[in-house]
């Protein structure tokens, strides 16, 4: 599959290359939506192919991060092979869009090169078994989907090989919960199948501490700066506050006082999922808009 990566990769540079006359730039925001203004965060080059338009995006210090194929020249529908990379050039993910809608086999790595994930799509929707692993390369889950419901019988195991909890779905709705220690012990059928990190101390949650902690840049408001903030952030299995990324950032005053937020939280209760005690990356949406005004 990485040799396969590689091929595909060099194909969409020779064709760059054979038309570079045709080649255009572009920009990218931090989530890999193109944009007009050279803001953007990652650079792209653009270039015709067969049925549509070729893209190689990079970010400010020359890293891929992400190729594929759109239909249109404003980039607006993804329609082909897509692959996204961490810094290292490692694949993260691979797959095929269909006008917006991902199909077929969707595959992802962990940095460490090790298959993560293994799901089908069909319009937009997953279906069928889906696989997933641990970095040791051990199965964390195995399953099945019915127009994008769990469904039947799902196994998630621990890092060492053992049940973490057996879970039976009709098309969605969990029938029965079976919980196992890490020895593999069951333990009954009191257990989280889903529990989000939450912050410690008596703050009222996460959405309240963000209301009453959040300040307007004074600057910001000066320049009548505005806009939705949206942030990406890893809450480690350790409780640390862990790789925080900017998908949208209107201006950096911003974004920094976001990061003083999110730094100034005193402790995070990890995610807890099947059982497990697990790393878990969210996402927040923060608006910024002055008295009065009117989103969007």
């Amino acid at each position: 599959m990485k040799r396969r990566l590689l091929i595909l990769l060099l194909m969409a540079a020779g064709t760059l290359k054979a038309q570079k006359s045709d080649t255009l730039l572009r920009y990218f925001s931090a989530g890999l939506e193109p944009v007009v203004k050279p803001e953007g965060a990652h650079t792209g080059k653009v270039y015709p192919v067969k049925n549509g338009w070729g893209a190689v995006v990079t970010d400010s210090v020359g890293h891929l991060v992400m190729t594929g194929t759109y239909r249109d020249k404003s980039l607006k529908i993804r329609d082909g092979l897509f692959a996204f990379y961490y810094p290292s050039g490692q694949a993260q993910v691979t797959g095929n869009y269909s006008v917006n809608r991902q199909t077929g086999l969707w595959i992802s790595w962990h940095p460490n090169g090790l298959m993560k994930d293994s799901v089908a799509f069909s319009d937009g929707i997953k279906t069928g078994k889906s696989k997933g692993w641990h970095e040791n390369g051990l199965l964390f889950h195995e399953g099945y989907y019915i127009a994008g419901y769990a469904d039947s019988s799902w196994t998630w195991y621990y890092p060492n090989g053992k049940p973490s909890t057996i879970e039976k779905y009709t098309i969605g709705n969990l029938r029965s919960l079976q919980c196992f220690d890490s020895s593999g012990n069951a333990t009954g059928s009191d257990c989280s199948v889903e529990l989000p990190p939450t912050i410690k101390g008596r703050y009222g949650g996460l959405q309240k501490y963000i209301v009453d902690s959040l300040y307007y840049p004074k600057e910001a408001l000066d320049k009548n700066i505005q806009g939705i903030v949206e942030v990406q952030f890893t809450i480690t299995k350790e409780g640390k506050l862990r790789d925080i990324k900017y998908l949208n950032m209107p201006d950096k005053l911003l974004s920094d006082e976001v990061t003083r937020l999110l730094q100034s939280i005193p402790g995070w209760y990890p995610a807890i999922l099947h059982n497990q005690v697990v790393d878990f990356t969210q996402t927040l949406k923060i608006p910024f808009y002055k008295p009065g005004s009117t989103p969007g």
